[in-house]
């Protein structure tokens, strides 16, 4: 026996879609009524307004989409007790990439033909979890969670062809039908068991079980579909516009052949097109600007006179104003390599190659808590039952980033503390200054409610774990909400070995070579030079900026070199060149400009018969915890440091980069980076030395205001005191 499964559309999309189009519609209308009852007269400069008086010739572009549907079905796909199996409810996504083309069809009346090619991604993911009463192997009784699931990934190609109307030149209103090629892979209809983890389908001794014991679902490959959308028209030249839209789609025709399967889907798109006007365009001039008294003319009605009249009735004693010669400038730039041992070469190739990489995350000893409360925030994972921690391993995590890491705290301790019965923690809660006024026993309590956790869900003898409550060892600023937000913490205090080791990450990673890049830009003017920046891009994306105020050695003269270290460069795949361009400006607004690129390459391994060759391997230290707004190094950043400088082998480079928290003048955080970075390297060059290890080679030293690489969420105080770091890079090639 079969269930039904009922797919109803959300309401809520008709009552949040439709309105906003209306709502859109309106607004431009009333916008511009209101321009004609004032009798405003057409701004010379106003591209938009000028477009009025012409005649569009033809627009052509291409827009992003995207959306949501609602599925309306019936689907008798599952069988079993009333209710099993049944979707309701469900949306689902879809994205389009749109080729299109406009045409006027009457010159009387703002109709265009609108029609165009859209690719479209339609991924169909229904889902809806059930409980489920079950016996265990060991006949004890109990629940299970599972969760039917239908999984499709649809893609296809519509054309499409319709009416275009253009009431104001800014407000579009339009209406197609499309015929839709479509085609389905990645079927997928099972049962998967969410909760306990660990358990099993019997039949297929797994977490997952097929379930289309039905009928197969059987997709049409054409369909129908009809449109409805409203946008505007925003201008950004006299060819060039930008279209934004937001519209409806209703699929008319099935999406599965067996069952009435239709769609409604609420987009939005955004496009860029190419426009050509014609006719009165050609007229649209820009007076000149007359010497003398005569400095003033009447504005003329463009739409109603030649433009050879215009210039016939200027005044006769007009003369031309001298413009002074531009002072002389000029610019370039090129760029070289740098390889290991330091040496500059020219013409280099940015290689991309697959790396072993490894990161070293610490462990903040701090949990913190909302304002006024003492319950654990729900950020923090905590498990319900001891059988659940029994599970846990640190390296079974699915994500290992600092922040995600640090959120697991509590079960990374107790897992720890279990495994060594012999060491003893105090947990000390703090408190604000602000909460300690109100309620002096807040910190206390935190402690207590730690100190729960771990005895009851790990079983750690609550004579091991002690609480106290205290002042906040190297407590942020009290004088704003984040650092008040940042001393509100419970904090780990370990009698004997500390169990706050580092979390080491290992992986292959992209990485590019050669080590370094050297830019030599210059510029020759015979003017004063107000400013510059060099950019590197490789298509959209951005790989570097410098300018006059921030740059990656600290200097802000043009014609320094500037270095630019690859060590965390992270290219596109396709290889495509990567352009540097040097901007310079003088104080009479001249720009000039130089502009370069390199080739990209993918790293080729070569034979065994070949010479053998050097393999890179790269390991990430991050020293966090820096104190707020101060660059000195703590015991626990020092002690870091000589496990680095022991570590560290022949043949390597290291680039230090120092961070600081996004709160603050930015050029003064890049300043206070810079000067973490430079005490690690001074600390680490004079461990070598104690040693009696060779120095380092620290190819780079640099200050950031922020942390690009790493996502630290700064309205966090775990994601500021995670900012507030400094990353060690470790380079080395190894001969195979």
């Amino acid at each position: 026996m079969f269930s039904s499964v009922s797919i109803n559309p959300s309401p809520s999309l008709y009552k949040q879609g439709l309105p906003l189009i209306v709502t859109i519609a309106l607004c431009f209308l009333n916008s511009n009524a209101i321009l004609l009852a004032q009798g405003s007269a057409p701004d010379v400069e106003s591209d938009s307004l000028l477009l009025r008086e012409s005649q569009l010739q033809w627009r052509v572009g291409v827009a992003g989409q995207f959306g949501l549907t609602s599925h309306n079905t019936t689907l008798d796909i599952y069988y079993g007790s009333p209710g099993c199996g049944e979707f309701t409810n469900q949306i689902s996504g879809i994205t389009a990439l749109k080729l299109f083309g406009e045409f006027p069809l009457l010159r009387s009346l703002p109709i265009s033909f609108t029609g165009g090619v859209t690719l479209q991604n339609r991924p169909v993911n229904f889902v809806e979890s059930f409980s489920h009463p079950a016996r265990y192997a060991s006949g004890a009784a109990g629940e299970v969670v599972t969760q039917q699931r239908l999984d499709v990934s649809m893609s296809g190609v519509g054309i499409s062809g319709g009416l275009l109307w253009e009431p104001f030149t800014d407000l579009r209103l339009g209406a197609s039908p499309s015929l839709l090629f479509l085609s389905t892979n990645d079927l997928r209809q099972y049962e998967e068991i969410v909760t306990p983890l660990g358990a099993v389908f019997t039949e297929t001794n797994d977490f997952q079980r097929p379930v289309n014991r039905g009928r197969e679902l059987e997709f049409n490959n054409i369909g129908f579909e009809f449109s409805l959308w409203g946008g505007l028209r925003l201008p950004l030249g006299r060819h060039l516009s930008v279209l934004p839209e937001v519209g409806v789609s209703l699929l008319t025709t099935s999406l599965e052949k067996s069952y009435q399967w239709r769609t409604t889907t609420f987009h939005a798109s955004i496009g860029i097109a190419w426009e050509k006007w014609g006719d009165k365009e050609e007229m649209i001039f820009d007076p000149p600007l007359l010497a003398g008294e005569h400095n003033q003319i009447d504005t003329v009605a463009l739409s109603a006179v030649d433009s050879s009249d215009v210039i016939a009735e200027l005044p006769d004693d007009t003369s031309e104003v001298e413009t002074p010669p531009l002072p002389f400038l000029q610019a370039s730039i090129k760029a070289v390599g740098i390889d290991d041992e330091g040496n500059e070469y020219p013409e280099p190739i940015i290689e991309i190659r697959e790396a072993p990489w490894s990161r070293s995350i610490p462990l903040i000893p701090y949990l913190f808590f909302d304002k006024g409360d003492v319950a654990i925030p729900e950020r923090y994972v905590r498990f319900q039952t001891s059988a659940e921690a029994e599970k846990f391993h640190v390296d079974s995590l699915p994500v290992v980033t600092p922040v995600a890491l640090h959120h697991q705290l509590l079960n990374i301790l107790g897992d720890r503390l279990r495994s060594r019965p012999e060491v003893s923690v105090t947990i000390v809660g703090t408190m604000s200054k602000e909460e300690a006024a109100q309620d002096s026993t807040l910190g206390l309590r935190r402690a207590w409610a730690v100190q729960q956790y771990l005895k009851d869900i790990w079983d750690i003898d609550s004579r091991r774990v002690r609480v106290a409550v205290g002042d906040p060892s190297n407590p942020s600023s009290e004088e704003t909400e984040e650092g008040r937000g940042e001393n509100r913490r419970a904090e780990f205090v370990f009698d004997g070995e500390s169990l706050l080791r580092p979390v080491v990450v290992e992986r292959l990673a992209s990485v590019a070579s050669p080590p370094a890049i050297k830019f030599y830009p210059k510029a020759i003017a015979d003017s004063t030079l107000v400013d510059w920046n060099i950019t590197v891009y490789q298509g959209e994306k951005q790989l570097l900026y410098l300018d006059a105020t921030s740059s990656l050695d600290g200097t802000s003269d043009v014609s320094d070199t500037k270095y630019w270290p690859l060590g965390e460069l992270r290219v596109n795949r396709d290889l495509t060149p990567i352009i540097y361009r040097l901007e310079v400006t003088d104080n009479t607004g001249q720009i000039a400009f130089a502009e370069d690129s390199f080739r990209v390459r993918e790293h080729v391994t070569r034979t065994p018969e070949e010479e053998a060759e050097s393999d890179l391997q790269v390991k990430e230290y991050l020293l966090v915890g820096f104190g707020y707004n101060k660059a000195e190094l703590r015991q626990e950043h020092r002690s870091e440091i000589y496990e680095i400088a022991r570590a560290v082998e022949d043949g390597g480079w290291i680039e230090i980069t120092g961070f600081t928290d996004r709160v603050g003048d930015a050029e003064y955080n890049r300043e206070l980076a810079l000067q973490r970075a430079r005490n690690v390297e001074k600390t680490l060059q004079e461990v070598r030395r104690r040693l009696s290890l060779p120095e380092l080679l620290i190819t780079n030293v640099r200050g950031s205001s922020e942390a690009s690489d790493d996502v630290f969420d700064n309205n966090l105080p775990e994601g500021r005191i995670f900012s507030r770091m400094v990353r060690v890079t470790v380079n080395r090639q190894t001969k195979r």
